[in-house]
């Protein structure tokens, strides 16, 4: 039996479709025990984490509270439940926070010579550099194409989080966990697919494979 993805945040119409286009079931809600209706947890991107969360000051952060008050509570129940969870871009920042990382609060304040913000309304494109032995060196290899969509990122990992893809400039761009089925992706596979990226839908495919796989084990 196919799994039902909770899909956790707002402005999801493309996660919804990346899902649907795999024939698996899935949910968008916000509510804690809506989680218990979900076999894989999905944090879509969104707005700045609050830097209240990984002890900061806010430089250049727009957040939401009410959001974040809503998903961190989320991750808490998923673990306990041993859902799988995957973040993208804010996801993967939240995750990183959860699990007592901190942010880069402005990428651009740095000077990095590649540009991770849209531009003119599209996603930035860019190579990112992939560790051998991890969930996206097992559909990429090595290397890959990606898109990017955003100004912030991880700064210091979080505990138990091993990264396992950079870009040229050495922003972040995806881990797991040591331990636990959990995973962030700094770009966006639910829009990936066009002529310049790899086939982001695959990562959906290979995750939500495992997760079933694991679920069918413990039953």
């Amino acid at each position: 039996m196919k799994n039902k993805v909770l899909i956790a945040g707002t402005g999801t119409d493309n996660y919804c479709r990346a899902v649907k286009y795999l024939n698996v079931p899935y949910l968008v809600s916000l509510d804690l025990n809506d989680l218990n209706k979900g076999d894989f947890l999905l944090i879509p991107g969104g707005v700045d984490v609050n830097p209240e969360r990984y002890h900061q000051e806010n430089t250049l952060s727009i957040f939401d509270n009410k959001l974040d008050d809503l998903q961190f509570p989320l991750i808490d129940k998923a673990l306990s439940l041993n859902v799988p969870v995957l973040g993208i871009c804010r996801g993967h920042q939240l995750l990183n926070v959860y699990f007592g990382g901190t942010l880069i609060q402005d990428i651009p304040s740095l000077g990095n010579k590649l540009e991770h913000r849209k531009v003119e309304g599209q996603d930035s494109i860019h190579d990112i550099n992939i560790k051998e032995g991890s969930f996206l060196y097992e559909i990429y290899g090595s290397k890959a194409i990606v898109n990017s969509s955003h100004h912030q990122g991880i700064d210091i990992p979080g505990k138990d989080l091993i990264i396992c893809a950079t870009s040229n400039d050495g922003i972040k761009e995806a881990f797991y966990h040591k331990n636990l089925e959990v995973y962030g992706v700094q770009f966006h596979p639910e829009r990936m697919n066009t002529d310049k990226t790899v086939q982001g839908i695959e990562i959906f495919k290979l995750l939500f494979g495992k997760s079933a796989q694991n679920h069918r084990n413990s039953e």
